[in-house]
């Protein structure tokens, strides 16, 4: 049975506008364009068929439907980014490789070497003629 979910992109609007309680912030945090999550919130809304949030002059608030949304969404949304840390055993995989002059070497950050050694970053270093 095929289920008749809305995009995950537009749950993860949702929940942004709804703890931010503003679509500007929720912008900022996702790297979009405010219209751009007043489209998402929209198309929720007309997938349920009903307001998520009431729109006053300067301000957004939950709808009691909205509301229960956005726990449930939160908690299913904390749920997946666990499951997805367990799967990639808490690792970082991100990893920075700086290619400079031989000559800017010795400019090398030493704090860098001092993250790379606790754990908390991997770096690797290149020198590039």
């Amino acid at each position: 049975m095929k289920r008749s979910l809305p995009p995950l992109v537009s749950l993860r609007a949702f929940e942004a506008a709804a703890r931010h309680m503003s679509f500007t912030l929720a912008a900022d945090e996702l790297c979009v364009t405010q219209s751009a999550i007043s489209r998402h919130i929209k198309n929720l809304e007309t997938h349920y068929g009903l307001k998520l949030f009431n729109r006053l002059t300067r301000a957004i608030e939950l709808t009691p439907q909205g509301a229960r949304l956005f726990d449930v969404v939160m908690r299913s949304l904390d749920q997946i980014e666990t499951v997805a840390r367990e799967l990639t055993g808490a690792r970082s995989s991100r990893s920075l490789l700086v290619s400079i002059l031989p000559t800017l070497a010795w400019t090398w950050p030493s704090a860098w070497a001092s993250r790379q050694a606790s754990g908390h970053a991997r770096a690797r270093r290149a020198s590039t003629w």
